[in-house]
């Protein structure tokens, strides 16, 4: 449940930004950064199972 949650706030936020978003602190084992964008995201298969 949290890192649902954790996916949808970031999923969010990369939504209604161009810039960068905190990516919440369950998700940075597996995305490996503390940061990202839109575009980087993509690149790590965008869409995370929840």
């Amino acid at each position: 449940m949290v890192r649902a949650n954790a996916i949808e706030n970031l999923e969010a936020c990369l939504m209604l930004t161009q810039s960068s978003c905190k990516v919440p602190d369950p998700l940075v084992p597996e995305l490996k950064v503390k940061i990202i964008n839109l575009s980087q995201y993509l690149q790590h298969g965008g869409g995370l199972k929840k």
